[in-house]
């Protein structure tokens, strides 16, 4: 089956749905909502074991893109004021959106 594709910065970064914080968000309230409807206890606890999964995947990567974002910004504060930098190494905005 094909990863649905969502565009999480339009034109630069196409991302898979599991590979985004709000799609894991997505993820785990759909399996909240399976879980309800699941007439058997042992179904509605691998749904909802399933949806805390997503959960903590979708805080890890909002993690991880915080954590992008400052460093981002330092290096970029860091060229702007010449400070120096590595040879060969490109503008963090160019390297950043290829």
């Amino acid at each position: 089956m094909k990863p649905n594709i969502v565009s999480r910065i339009p034109s630069q970064t196409q991302k898979a749905v599991q590979d985004t914080a709000a799609g894991c968000r997505g993820l785990a309230a759909a399996d909240l909502a399976r879980a309800s409807l699941m007439d058997t206890a042992n179904g509605r606890r691998r749904l909802e074991a399933s949806a805390s999964a997503w959960t903590s995947r979708a805080q890890l990567i909002q993690h991880m893109d915080h954590s992008f974002e400052a460093r981002r910004a330092v290096a970029k504060a860091e060229w702007e004021d010449g400070e120096s930098v590595p040879v060969g190494r490109n503008d963090p905005d160019v390297s950043a959106a290829s």
